[in-house]
C-alpha cells in the first residue's frame, strides 16, 4: 500500500512540476512580399489565394470562377506549398507572403486526394511576418 501511495505522490509531483511551454512562433522575414487573401479553404489543402498586390501576371489567373459556386476571384492561384502553409489562417484572412513557381523546400507530408476546385496555376508560398519590400 505504501508503494502505491509513494508512486501516486511521485506522479502528482511530476505532473505539477511540468510547465506548459508553448514554442515561439517561427518568425519569417521575406525579401519580396505580396499581400494575399485566403479566398477558399477547400478540402485536402485545395486552397485558393487571391493576390492583392501587383504580381507577375503569368503566375496567377486574372479571373477564376469556382465551378461549384459560380463565384469569381481575381489574381488567383492554387496553393502549392501545402505541407508548410500556416494552418491558423482562415478564409478571408489577409497575409503577406513571398512566392515562387518552384517549392522553397521539399514537401514531405501526407495529403488526401479528395477534389475541390482550384485554379490551374500553382504557386508555392512562404507566409511572412509583414510587408518587407
Amino acid at each position: 500500500m505504501s508503494k502505491i501511495l509513494g508512486l501516486a505522490v511521485f506522479t502528482m509531483a511530476a505532473v505539477l512540476s511540468c510547465k506548459d511551454e508553448v514554442p515561439p512562433l517561427k518568425s519569417t522575414s521575406c525579401s519580396e512580399t505580396y499581400q494575399g487573401r485566403l479566398a477558399l479553404k477547400g478540402i485536402c489543402m485545395n486552397y485558393v489565394i487571391e493576390v492583392l498586390d501587383p504580381i507577375n501576371e503569368n503566375w496567377v489567373e486574372a479571373e477564376w470562377v469556382n465551378p461549384f459556386s459560380e463565384e469569381s476571384y481575381t489574381n488567383a492561384f492554387r496553393l502549392g506549398s501545402v505541407c508548410s502553409f500556416d494552418e491558423t489562417l482562415e478564409e478571408g484572412d489577409l497575409f503577406y507572403f513571398e512566392a515562387n513557381t518552384e517549392p522553397f523546400e521539399e514537401e514531405f507530408c501526407a495529403v488526401c486526394e479528395a477534389y475541390s476546385p482550384t485554379p490551374t496555376k500553382t504557386l508555392y508560398v512562404r507566409v511572412c511576418d509583414d510587408a518587407s519590400n
